[in-house]
């Protein structure tokens, strides 16, 4: 591998950086190591052996499946049905191929970024992950019809593709009630 000298502002047991070439980060589990050696004496020593993985797959390729919302929402959701859920919509989220502690889940409405949630060990498994919309969030978005989706970014940094869309069209403005229409009588 590359070679690198100790420059003289460097002290004893300060850390070394050296930079793997780009060409061997392949996918994988690695086994890395270093060797030292002092130019005058040409006394060597070798580190010992670490794994490092390389991941650089997407998660949840091929697809990953909407978000699942309670049936209520089917024909849309109302103010009423909002308070009657706490004030909070939770979308769940299956499990999906490659699912690892520590992914962070981020759900769309429409083009708008809502919330995330970290997946714990607890998620993994029949547990889905729960994305909880507030009725702040959603209040702030507006009475609107609009797909909600999700990506997941896992540990090593790679970002999932869209989730399949799920429409859901938001009613949440409080309408007046209005009063019984009357009509006067008509003569003739």
């Amino acid at each position: 591998g590359p070679e690198k000298s100790v420059l003289p502002g460097e002290l004893p047991g300060s850390p070394l950086e050296l930079e793997i070439p780009q060409r061997l980060l392949i996918e994988g589990v690695h086994q890395v190591a270093y060797q030292t050696k002092n130019p005058e004496s040409l006394v060597t020593n070798q580190s010992q052996v670490t794994l490092i993985k390389i991941d650089r797959t997407q998660p949840g390729a091929p697809q990953l499946a909407p978000i699942i919302f309670p049936p209520a929402i089917q024909d849309g959701l109302t103010s009423s049905e909002l308070e009657s859920m706490n004030d909070v919509l939770v979308g769940q989220i299956a499990g999906y191929t490659g699912m690892q502690e520590h992914d962070l889940v981020q759900a769309y409405w429409g083009n708008v970024a809502g919330p995330t949630v970290l997946v714990d060990k607890d998620d993994m498994g029949l547990r889905r992950v729960n994305v909880k919309f507030t009725k702040r969030f959603l209040t702030a978005i507006g009475d609107i019809e609009a797909p909600v989706h999700y990506t997941v970014k896992d540990l090593a940094g790679n970002i999932s593709m869209d989730s399949d869309p799920i429409i859901v069209k938001l009613q949440l403005s409080v309408l007046p009630v209005l009063p019984v229409p009357s009509v006067k009588e008509a003569d003739g």
